[in-house]
């Protein structure tokens, strides 16, 4: 009887979950475009391997998966934690965080689009007024005596903090200690280079509006180019990539997966070589090999972390 009752799930899944998984396999052994084409076994596969189109789209989506996925959790706590904790405004955060769930992927990233634009984006605004504002500050307190002022505040504060460290959590104290050192080097550093200082805030007063969609480097790239430095190599271990490997819809939307390819991923050239290029077999290959990663991914995460995780 039991089996019986689960025999319209199971079918439901077979479906609509195992068979297109098989079919596509099947597909990517062959030469297929619109229609069959001829038995061709792995070569889909090798040519993939060499294919620097995929290459780049990986690349892509790696870099994609590092720089969302350990914001996101980190975003995810202080979430969790104003949602649980009897906040005066926990209210206001419920509905907020209820927001994205209510809301379609597409109309959304056209807002983000909008955002992002470079003539009349909110985003510009804002940076280039907060940009334009910090400028006039350091000006103002990067020379002498504003400079040695502002060296001693710091120094004020860290006193402060070190002698009524009872007042406060260890996280709270150390937070601020961190904070006033960073603001006391940078004085410091003006103090003794006053042609670094004026190249600071030149780029800070000339710096918005950013191309932030239309830039085919990357905005890291773009922002070590403006300020004097190239970004070293990162070697960085992700756990929770899966999400992240699928996306596809903000690439679409926004992008469209340029400009010149610098925001294919791999899910976003699975569409273009099966919708744009009728290539069905090459793009069922890419699939498979996205869907490797992705296992792969999962069973290093669940044998690394797995033995930890209680369910009650």
């Amino acid at each position: 009887m039991g089996y019986l009752f689960i025999i319209p799930s199971f079918a439901i899944i077979v479906v609509f979950g195992l068979y297109p998984v098989l079919r596509a396999g099947y597909i990517s052994l062959h030469e297929w475009s619109i229609i069959k084409g001829r038995f061709i076994g792995l070569m889909n596969y090798q040519r993939l391997l060499k294919d620097p189109d995929f290459w780049q789209a990986l690349q892509v989506t790696v870099f994609y998966v590092i720089a969302t996925v350990p914001l996101t959790m980190m975003f995810s706590l202080v979430m969790a934690y104003l949602l649980f904790r009897p906040t005066r405004f926990r209210a206001l955060f419920r509905s907020l965080y209820f927001l994205p769930y209510v809301t379609s992927m597409v109309p959304a990233a056209m807002v983000w689009q909008w955002i992002f634009n470079y003539q009349a984006g909110i985003l510009n605004a804002i940076a280039g007024w907060a940009s334009k504002g910090v400028a006039g500050f350091l000006r103002v307190i990067g020379q002498s005596p504003g400079g040695y002022v502002w060296a001693l505040l710091m120094v004020a504060w860290i006193a402060y903090v070190s002698f009524t460290a009872r007042r406060r959590t260890s996280l709270s104290n150390g937070f601020q200690i961190v904070i006033a050192m960073l603001l006391l080097l940078v004085g410091v550093v003006f103090l003794w280079s006053p042609e670094g200082l004026q190249n600071t805030v030149k780029q800070l007063e000339t710096f918005f509006p950013v191309r932030w969609l239309q830039e085919p480097r990357g905005i890291i790239l773009y922002l070590g180019k403006k300020w004097g430095f190239t970004p070293p190599t990162f070697f960085l271990l992700i756990i929770s990539t899966i999400g992240a490997f699928r996306a596809f819809t903000m690439f679409y939307v926004l992008t469209s997966g340029g400009p010149l390819k610098t925001t294919t991923s791999v899910t976003y050239l699975v569409y273009d070589k099966f919708y744009s290029d009728s290539k069905w077999g090459y793009a069922s290959a890419i699939a498979f090999i996205l869907f490797g990663i992705i296992l792969i991914m999962t069973l290093l995460n669940q044998r690394l972390a797995g033995r930890r995780v209680f369910y009650q």
